[in-house]
């Protein structure tokens, strides 16, 4: 059986695991794994288990297979391991390995297990996706899957923002102190294809690259101070 994170929308995680030796993927409701978006075509792919493990198969979709960013040519397949993440239109698939707990930080055991019922009506005709579409998603996906934010006094303690809104403060997702910082002192969000850290309140003080600022977007080597402690921002 192969254990899969399945990411569907803005920052809804979902458990599949597979046990049959095929499963036929697409937006038809004959499909053995139905995703129901109009990025994914009605016979898109199938994965196939095996004493060797899991691999994915185009079968002659629109918008095509993608495997750590790279696209498969039509019509073939890959061997995945580990760590392995699998884009198909609008999902993504993230390879875990079998005694994996957890995803992220995120307890495997309290997420829900993939379910396509609360899709909405589908659309007959796949919508085809321009290679400039595509290769902007992708390179989106890069940053939200990769980015962390690092503390740096400690290089092992780091957050991973996502898409999802990450906050900074003295009652935040990321604890500081200070004598003026405030519950919630920043965020993290992500906002036209990037990460962008905002200053949240009337007191206390953000700084990047030593300038104190309202709103930034964040480059990959970045450093930020919230509080009494800094940051480092990485996507590589």
């Amino acid at each position: 059986m192969a254990r899969l994170v399945v990411k569907r929308g803005k920052g809804l995680l979902q458990l599949l695991e597979l046990s049959k030796e095929k499963t036929e993927v697409g937006r038809a409701d004959e499909m053995d794994l139905i995703l129901p978006n109009v990025s994914v075509s009605r016979h898109h792919a199938r994965f196939l288990v095996s004493s060797a493990g899991l691999r994915i198969e185009d079968t002659g979709s629109q918008n095509g297979v993608h495997v750590n960013g790279e696209k498969l040519d039509s019509e073939a397949g890959q061997d995945l391991t580990t760590g392995d993440v699998v884009s198909i239109g609008k999902f993504e698939f993230f390879l875990l390995a079998p005694d994996e707990r957890f995803y992220k930080g995120r307890f495997l055991e309290y997420m829900t297990a993939y379910s396509a019922a609360a899709a909405p009506a589908q659309q007959v005709e796949t919508y085809a996706m321009s290679a400039a579409e595509v290769e902007a998603l992708e390179r989106s996906r890069s940053l939200i899957r990769n980015s962390r934010v690092i503390a740096q006094d400690d290089s092992g303690k780091y957050w991973h923002p996502e898409d999802q809104k990450l906050t900074i403060g003295k009652n935040a997702m990321i604890l500081v102190g200070g004598m003026l910082t405030p519950a919630i002192a920043a965020e993290v969000a992500w906002e036209q294809n990037q990460h962008v850290i905002k200053k949240c309140g009337l007191v206390g003080k953000l700084t990047v690259n030593g300038t104190a600022v309202k709103s930034h977007g964040l480059r990959d080597g970045d450093d930020f101070k919230v509080g009494d402690k800094t940051f480092v921002y990485r996507f590589k």
